[in-house]
């Protein structure tokens, strides 16, 4: 079953892994496209994890909306970096993000692809740096 089950970047190598309470399963596939990895920080007067924010990505019309969550079921906890499938976009004009105490903050563009972003909400986006 599902249970303990999360979805992370665990190789930081772009896409998704899974962990469960016993068990790392690393994405081996072929890379199928571009993507973007956007971490979250409340530095204002939301929560600094992010959690409850809703992180859009724009791409010309194309719309991709994912939310910080804070566990999504039992005995879990997803990555609190969002993940976003990109397929052939290879640049995003800009980024919106919607935090849970201190209303949008939007980055403008053009943001390069196939990376990992640290968006604050005082308005700073800088790369993020993984250990």
């Amino acid at each position: 079953n599902g249970w303990g089950m999360s979805a992370a970047d665990d190789d930081l190598d772009g896409d998704l892994d899974l962990v469960t309470s016993t068990a790392l399963f690393q994405n081996m596939g072929e890379d199928s496209g571009h993507w973007l990895q956007v971490r979250v920080v409340g530095d204002v007067s939301s929560n600094f994890a992010g959690i409850g924010a809703t992180v859009m990505v724009i791409a010309g019309q194309q719309r991709w909306i994912r939310s910080v969550e804070g566990g999504s079921a039992q005995g879990n906890q997803n990555s609190l970096t969002t993940h976003f499938g990109l397929g052939e976009v290879t640049e995003v004009d800009a980024i919106e993000v919607t935090f849970i105490g201190g209303g949008l903050v939007r980055y403008e563009g053009p943001i390069d692809v196939n990376q990992r972003l640290k968006l604050t909400e005082s308005g700073q986006l800088n790369p993020l740096v993984q250990p």
